[in-house]
């Protein structure tokens, strides 16, 4: 394999390894949100019990009361859990978008565009109107290669 295959593989690479990892957090995800749903079945259960007298507990209306907000609880972290999820499939759906938009850029034999440079400068240019509005100055930050050097 010449270099640039090489680059291509290994681009290709890192979000199949991210697809990997992606995956095994909506694993777990998902069987804690398995853990939550059995969670509110027994605390369902266990209300309904005490709502149709059909238990000898002591101090039922305290009980139903406690059940209640564990009740609330499981289903904020329900709803946590399913809002992790959503963004999980998200973040797996770019990973595969990057390692297909790829493969398809190196099937295709195209590179993708840069940014203009005349859109860099007017955008360089919008940025320093919008910072001297808002009463900021920037400044250019020397790289190591444009400082002077340093007397020894």
């Amino acid at each position: 394999m010449d270099a640039p295959d090489t680059q291509v593989l290994n681009a290709m690479l890192s979000p199949a390894l991210f697809m990997t990892a992606t995956g095994s957090l909506l694993l777990s995800a998902n069987n804690r949100l398995a853990r939550v749903v059995d969670r509110l079945r027994v605390l369902t259960d266990s209300g309904d019990g005490i709502v149709r007298g059909a238990t000898s507990l002591n101090r039922p209306e305290e009980r139903l009361h406690h059940i209640r907000g564990m009740i609330r609880l499981q289903q904020k972290r329900a709803n946590i859990i399913l809002t992790t999820v959503t963004l999980l499939y998200g973040a797996f759906g770019a990973f595969v978008g990057t390692s297909l938009g790829i493969a398809v850029n190196v099937l295709t034999n195209r590179i993708p565009p840069a940014i203009p440079i005349e859109h860099r400068k007017r955008m360089e240019k919008n940025l320093h109107r919008r910072a001297k509005e808002l009463g900021y100055e920037l400044r250019k930050v020397e790289t190591p290669a444009e400082a002077e050097p340093q007397p020894a």
